[in-house]
């Protein structure tokens, strides 16, 4: 098993709605493969985690890759993992904009009211909090 995470940059921002249908796509497709993970959206910016089996990682990653809505892929780490910091979530996600209806999902959170300690609440791995407050610039002091 590995993990997987990476950012990319669209060139057009995508709506809420885009994201949404993005979001039960991935889900039924990662569900199919054993795939968990979280998705995050700010800015025009992806943040992805993968985790699941190398070759369905990989093999999800190399449709990413394809997909015109990424520009600029930045393989942060690709590491084996004996746990999923994910083990619940076919795919979480994470935005920056306030959306009543997507934010009802149990597995979608708001990063405009995120605050450093809940983020290692989300994120028991202290690597993935790191990766995740340089994401969203978040003052550490």
């Amino acid at each position: 098993m590995c993990q997987l995470v990476y950012t990319s940059v669209t060139p057009n921002e995508i709506s809420t709605k885009d994201l949404s249908s993005l979001l039960e796509k991935s889900r039924k497709y990662n569900t199919e493969c054993g795939i968990t993970g979280v998705l995050l959206y700010k800015n025009n910016k992806f943040l992805q985690v993968l985790e699941g089996d190398k070759n369905n990682v990989m093999s999800l990653f190399e449709n990413i890759k394809k997909d015109v809505r990424h520009t600029d892929i930045t393989v942060i780490s690709l590491d084996p993992t004996s746990t999923r910091v994910f083990n619940c979530w076919s795919m979480g996600l994470g935005i920056a904009v306030e959306d009543e209806d997507m934010l009802k999902d149990p597995m979608c959170f708001s990063l405009v009211t995120i605050i450093p300690f809940r983020i290692q609440t989300l994120f028991a791995s202290s690597y993935l909090t790191n990766i995740l407050i340089k994401f969203l610039d978040i003052p550490t002091n």
